[in-house]
């Protein structure tokens, strides 16, 4: 999602600051099997595209505003 033009579906917003990205994850082959993700990561890349900033959330999958339920 990431690598798409564009920042993708998961890119949540692009600032001066940098690309914040927000993505599901889980076990190899979680969307192929159909399962839920299992869990969230949402990350700051820097403006320039070549650093993570920072990792601000890695962990389970939170409700869609992006608050623990």
């Amino acid at each position: 999602c990431m690598h798409q033009q564009g920042g993708g579906s998961c890119l949540v917003r692009s600032t001066s600051k940098g690309f914040l990205f927000r993505f599901p994850g889980g076990a190899p082959g979680w969307q192929q099997s159909g399962t839920p993700a299992t869990i969230e990561t949402e990350i700051l890349v820097a403006p320039d595209a070549r650093s993570i900033l920072e990792v601000i959330y890695n962990g389970p999958p939170r409700s869609g505003d992006g608050v623990q339920p």
